[in-house]
């Protein structure tokens, strides 16, 4: 009875040490995702909000907020369908007693904490506890895509809660929550309906197979709701694959290390496999996404890539090694490039754009006559935002995508002024909007290519806004 007690006593004395490790990495999560924000704050002269898509999703939220959505986004040439949903709602309801700026900040933050905690309570159901959940989880927290997603306002972090939430549920037999939790997700675009379809299969396949019969009919509905947005509503335009994946080469997806250690983890995995049914659906099916149709989804495979790069660093850490040195030289070395990876994501965040040239130039665009803004599809969010004024592309899709990307790529390559001329008739561009960005390596490297070589011709160009950073250009007509 003595024996038994203490190891009763032992066991709850570990579950405590765990518990009150995991509030640490909650903690050290909570000032991971705020440290771009306080160094903007406290250090720079930019706004507080930073990334391009941020400023779509807190437009859209504004709007709700005074009442004003129209049928359609009219900052957009020929305007689209406004691409909101549960997100907006709930930034726009935060936003009334906050603000939308702290609303903005605080939001995808608790998502991410909240998220987290779900992830962690998941792992615990099937089995992976103690120091190997506790990796897991700080592996998910230190990596770009983590703090990418829970950083900065966007749709995909409300997404992710409902997702751990909601399987959560199911997993502690709470099916009925648990289904309406999920269904939720749905709401979200084709690409949510198909990871929702993956990841019930590969449960059910693996937990209780008679269920499949009920997942079919489900599934039924999971389509038809998901055709809808074949029609190309709520995506965005592709990325380079492999750069946004690899964060250490100014991606928003994983370090080299995490890389490693996820190899690692598969191996020491596979004779356990049958066990990791859904993490390795889960990988297959997000792997090849990002392949296919870019980064967005990096934040659903961060925390997949989490569970196998977990696995492999606590295997390499509890191994036995022939020469403890060479151990302790191995996981210093993979603690300083995980440690690096995030230090430098992080830092990149908080000197990213919009800078505050931007703002300035753009808010002096504001009071300027009404007039399509030609710019780089990647300053569209901020030209929207900040100038009110309609673009020609942004970072979402149109219906005329293909033609539209390639005239722009025409406008701003070509040193054939008629040419160019005919383009900006056509979309009737009235100001053409060039910053830093553009000048040193998004567009062009030297000042005579393009566009820049162009607009040196005054019968059909002049320059009404400029400083060493921002350039306008007002295109006179014909």
């Amino acid at each position: 009875m003595i024996r038994r007690g203490a190891g009763i006593r032992m066991r709850e004395a570990g579950c405590g040490l765990a518990r009150l490790l995991f509030v640490a990495l909650l903690a050290a999560a909570l000032l991971m995702l705020l440290a771009p924000y306080a160094y903007r704050a406290l250090f720079t002269d930019k706004p507080v909000l930073f990334g391009e898509e941020t400023y779509y999703h807190v437009r859209i939220a504004r709007q709700i907020l005074q009442g004003a959505i129209p049928a359609s986004d009219a900052l957009i040439y020929n305007s689209r369908p406004y691409f909101f949903g549960p997100f907006h709602v709930v930034l726009a309801y935060l936003s009334a007693p906050l603000g939308i700026t702290l609303a903005s900040v605080l939001l995808p933050v608790l998502l991410g904490l909240l998220s987290l905690a779900f992830f962690y309570l998941v792992l615990g159901r099937f089995g992976i506890l103690g120091a190997k959940r506790l990796l897991i989880c700080a592996l998910l927290v230190a990596s770009p895509a983590f703090i990418s997603t829970f950083s900065q306002p966007n749709p995909h972090a409300l997404a992710i809660l409902l997702y751990l939430s909601g399987f959560y549920a199911i997993l502690r037999r709470q099916v009925l929550i648990g289904f309406v939790v999920l269904v939720a997700t749905l709401l979200f675009g084709l690409f949510n309906s198909l990871l929702l379809l993956v990841l019930l299969l590969a449960h059910y396949t693996v937990q209780d197979r008679k269920k499949l019969v009920l997942l079919s009919v489900f599934s039924l509905v999971f389509i038809s709701a998901a055709a809808y947005y074949l029609l190309g509503l709520g995506a965005a335009i592709p990325e380079s694959s492999f750069g946004s994946l690899v964060s250490d080469l100014g991606g928003n997806g994983f370090g080299i290390f995490t890389f490693i250690l996820m190899a690692a983890g598969l191996v020491f995995s596979w004779k356990e496999r049958y066990g990791y049914v859904i993490p390795y659906c889960l990988l297959l099916f997000l792997s090849t996404y990002v392949f296919f149709n870019g980064g967005f989804a990096m934040a659903y495979l961060g925390f997949v890539v989490a569970v196998f790069s977990g696995l492999g660093l606590y295997r390499i850490a509890s191994a036995g090694w022939n020469l403890p040195v060479v151990k302790q030289l191995t996981l210093l070395l993979i603690v300083c490039g995980l440690a690096f990876s995030t230090v430098s994501y992080v830092g990149r965040l908080a000197n990213s754009g919009p800078g505050a040239e931007v703002v300035s130039s753009l808010s002096w665009l504001r009071e300027q006559e009404t007039g399509l803004v030609f710019s780089h599809y990647q300053n569209g969010f901020w030209i929207e935002y900040f100038s009110g004024k309609p673009v020609l592309l942004d970072g979402f899709l149109v219906n005329d995508l293909r033609k539209r990307y390639g005239d722009m790529q025409e406008i701003l390559y070509s040193r054939n002024i008629e040419r160019t001329a005919r383009l900006l008739e056509r979309y009737n561009v009235k100001y053409i909007y060039i910053d830093e960005s553009m000048k040193k390596g998004r567009v062009w490297w030297n000042d005579d290519e393009g566009l820049l070589f162009v607009l040196r011709n005054r019968e059909y160009f002049r320059k009404v806004y400029g400083t060493m950073q921002v350039q306008v250009w007002e295109y006179r007509k014909e």
